[in-house]
C-alpha cells in the first residue's frame, strides 16, 4: 500500500500552516507549546496533523535573526533579496 502524500494549507485570515498525514480522521490535539499543535489518531497515536499557528510572525521573527535589516538577505549584491513567499501553499 503506498503512502498518502502530506497536505500542506494556508489559512490566511487565520495565520495558520496544517500539515496533513492522509485523510482527515478524528484527532485528538496536543498544544505542544508556543502555538505548535499536534493531531494524533486516538486509536494508534500516530500523528495525523501538524498545525503551527501564527505562521507569519515567525517567519518574520526567523529572517529579523537572520539579516540585520529584518528581511533575508541576498548573497549577490547585483540582485535584490528574495521575497519571503511560501511555496506550494494554497489560502484556504
Amino acid at each position: 500500500m503506498e503512502a498518502a502524500r502530506p497536505e500542506v494549507t494556508y489559512r490566511q485570515r487565520e495565520d495558520m500552516l496544517i500539515l496533513r498525514f492522509g485523510p482527515v480522521v478524528p484527532a485528538i490535539t496536543v498544544e505542544l507549546g508556543d502555538g505548535m499543535l499536534v493531531r494524533l489518531d486516538p486509536k494508534t497515536e500516530d500523528i495525523v496533523g501538524i498545525e503551527v499557528l501564527n505562521l507569519s510572525k515567525r517567519v518574520r521573527g526567523a529572517a529579523t535573526a537572520v539579516s540585520p535589516s529584518g528581511g533575508p538577505r541576498s548573497n549577490r549584491p547585483d540582485r535584490k533579496a528574495p521575497r519571503m513567499v511560501p511555496r506550494g501553499l494554497v489560502p484556504v
